[in-house]
């Protein structure tokens, strides 16, 4: 399971985790990340337009007397600090470079193609030497209307011709996933994978076929219990996306966006997960992590037959297993087979079938 030269299963950001210069925060999120199962965090450059931080990025009186061809030191050297912290814990850095919630506070939206482009030498010049560093030119890029699809591609050629290591680039989509995904084309030569967000991970098999770049989808909502639909799915419907995209070659990022006790939801802040899905995440990063060659790995998702017929490949015997994802057993199914299996099954969602090859453990 490698997306370019890495490992990658995502949490989805804590976009703004940096931004309070809470030391406290930080250190809560680190601690977190470390005892989960991720190994991707996305994180902004620059603040959104709500927010009144102690630092940004530029120089000058924030908001309204920022030079944004001047920048803060201080800003980017805790900014380093903490994609090395991240680094050291093997936590990939995949900064959000650009994104459309400014509102017009700061202007950064629409700074033109000069100030943007010396706004990339310079985060790239900064971050570009840690080795667990993403690009992602852009948040939810298609919100923002002051640029459009050739601005895109300049800026993602700039981050390409800028950054002599070579790390890993893309950028992505916003646009209603319940209805509508306008991915970027990805078959362009600057972007090296596919981020994406959308809720349907079963599409994860046409992705990669319009596209041969490995599928990230960085978005298919969070475990939580806010308004918006995509931020109040259940532990177990998150846990079914996960391994429906990931059984079909993909990569899916967690999110968590739950209000009410302590803290607050971690997709902004980051802090402290408190659902039900990373532990059940963390098993099935176990499960693909255990696959060799000669393993068949089927979800069954949310359907409850009595029982299953699975079809082997011929001319080897294999061992079968009864996976439960939610509760996290493994059961194995007695004798070797050939052909085919014909599995019970205990009329319960969320189950999977491994069928490995004799002798291939």
């Amino acid at each position: 399971m490698r997306t370019g030269r890495r490992t990658c299963r995502s949490a989805r950001p804590a976009t703004t985790w940096t931004h309070d210069l809470d030391e406290s925060g930080e250190r809560d999120t680190l601690r977190t990340l470390a005892a989960s199962p991720f190994n991707k965090l996305r994180m902004c450059v620059l603040p959104t337009g709500q927010m009144k931080p102690p630092l940004v990025p530029f120089a000058g009186e924030d908001p309204h007397g920022l030079d944004k061809t001047r920048f803060d030191p201080a800003f980017f050297r805790h900014l380093e600090a903490r994609v090395r912290d991240l680094c050291d814990i093997g936590v990939e850095a995949d900064v959000i470079l650009f994104h459309p919630y400014d509102g017009g506070l700061r202007g950064v939206e629409d700074m033109g193609r000069d100030t943007d482009h010396a706004y990339l030498r310079y985060v790239i010049a900064r971050l570009a030497a840690y080795r667990n560093v993403w690009w992602s030119a852009a948040n939810e890029y298609d919100f923002n209307r002051a640029k459009n699809v050739a601005d895109w591609d300049d800026i993602l050629r700039t981050i390409q011709r800028l950054d002599p290591y070579e790390h890993l680039r893309s950028i992505h989509n916003g646009t209603r996933m319940y209805e509508v995904a306008t991915l970027y084309d990805f078959t362009k030569p600057w972007v090296t994978h596919q981020s994406i967000q959308h809720w349907d991970a079963t599409l994860t098999g046409s992705w990669l076929l319009a596209c041969p770049k490995p599928v990230v989808i960085d978005e298919i909502s969070y475990e939580g219990n806010i308004g918006k639909r995509w931020g109040n799915v259940s532990g177990p419907e998150l846990v079914d996306r996960f391994w429906e995209g990931m059984v079909r070659g993909g990569y899916v990022g967690h999110g968590e966006s739950m209000t009410g006790g302590q803290g607050r939801p971690w997709i902004g802040n980051g802090g402290t997960l408190r659902g039900e899905s990373p532990a059940r995440i963390a098993f099935l990063r176990t499960i693909m992590e255990e696959r060799r060659d000669g393993t068949v790995l089927r979800y069954l998702g949310r359907r409850q037959p009595a029982h299953v017929t699975a079809e082997l490949p011929p001319g080897h015997g294999y061992e079968v297993e009864l996976i439960d994802a939610w509760n996290m057993t493994i059961t194995s199914v007695d004798g070797v087979h050939r052909d085919r299996v014909r599995v019970a099954l205990p009329r319960r969602p969320y189950l999977a079938l491994r069928m490995t090859r004799v002798g291939c453990r």
